[in-house]
């Protein structure tokens, strides 16, 4: 069995690096991290990425190789937003469990050793 102190640096080390993961993918050069992407309803029922910085008439199709191209690209994510955005999923155990089971499992652990041990308060507060 575990001790309390090795689930704690696991948990630590698993939480920077979801968080390194996530930062990078959302802050990334992709359509749906631009500020002006939009995904619109096409009549057939399927889905089609546009770029909305064109003029209201004229849209053109938003991809990958576009994107990467465009020198009017606006990541409308911040690091200090998507640290924000993490920690609201971290702290709400339902959430937690459904995006990062692995971390969600020793916090878990942590919370119930800490409330054997005194009352703790907070999800994940020992790395606040």
């Amino acid at each position: 069995m575990r001790t309390y102190e090795e689930v704690k640096e696991k948990a630590v080390f698993l939480r920077n690096k979801y968080l390194k993961e996530r930062i990078r993918e959302f802050t990334c050069r992709k359509p749906v991290n631009c500020q002006y992407f939009r995904k619109v309803k096409l009549a057939d029922g399927g889905k089609c990425g546009i770029c909305t910085i064109t003029n209201n008439r004229d849209f053109s199709e938003c991809n990958c190789e576009v994107c990467k191209k465009c020198s009017k690209f606006v990541c409308r994510n911040t690091d200090e937003s998507v640290i924000d955005d993490f920690n609201e999923i971290v702290d709400s155990a339902s959430r937690c469990g459904q995006e990062y089971p692995k971390l969600a499992i020793m916090l878990w652990f942590l919370q119930d050793y800490d409330a054997k041990a005194e009352k703790h308060s907070g999800w994940f507060g020992f790395w606040r």
